[in-house]
């Protein structure tokens, strides 16, 4: 999904780069800002989506085990889930806003900017989606309901689904759309 959003922006954005035939240097400094910027974000992204990974797998480990835990251990596990899922939610909108934060104004460098701020919000609509679910079976287990509730299906599906997705590596393919257009490599982004 973000590829081809990304590839959409990119393809208009040429499209108006090569109708007015422009890729001054000005243009190029702003594209190596903004490649700075993802720079600088990209590791804590992609560590974020590690994190996710991991907390998917022991979230499905809990889920897979919940008829020989005892309520009060359940109820544990998943408030702390809870509080690692919100932990991860505001480090992306943070990263979010950080990618949103200065203004690109050439048509390209502001196509990957928005592609980038695009793909971080959907992670935190992601994250949100989980930490909803996850609050709910968190408070069923406090309250001791027994069994298995609605809760744990949609969450045990939703799990499956982001397991079985290709990981993608935010922001590095936008740096990489940067590099590819405006011919520069990693190295050469103003880090600020």
């Amino acid at each position: 999904m973000f590829s081809k959003t990304l590839a959409v922006a990119v393809a208009g954005a040429t499209l108006l780069l090569t109708l007015s035939g422009c890729s001054n240097p000005a243009e190029v400094k702003e594209a190596k800002v903004l490649g700075g910027v993802l720079k600088r974000l990209a590791p804590e992204a992609r560590d974020l989506v590690e994190q996710e990974h991991e907390l998917a797998n022991e979230l499905k480990i809990t889920l897979d085990e919940s008829s020989n835990i005892d309520a009060a251990e359940f109820s544990r596990r998943f408030g702390g889930f809870v509080d690692r899922l919100i932990v991860m939610r505001d480090k992306r909108r943070h990263i979010a806003d950080s990618v949103r934060e200065g203004y690109f104004g050439r048509p390209m460098v502001f196509a990957v900017q928005n592609s980038a701020a695009m793909q971080m919000q959907d992670e935190i609509a992601r994250t949100d989606s989980w930490i909803e679910i996850a609050q709910n079976v968190y408070l069923r287990a406090k309250l001791q309901h027994k069994g298995s509730f609605p809760e744990m299906a949609k969450l045990n599906k939703m799990i499956d689904v982001f397991l079985g997705l290709p990981r993608e590596t935010p922001l590095y393919s936008q740096m990489g759309a940067l590099g590819e257009e405006y011919r520069f490599g990693e190295n050469e982004v103003i880090v600020k």
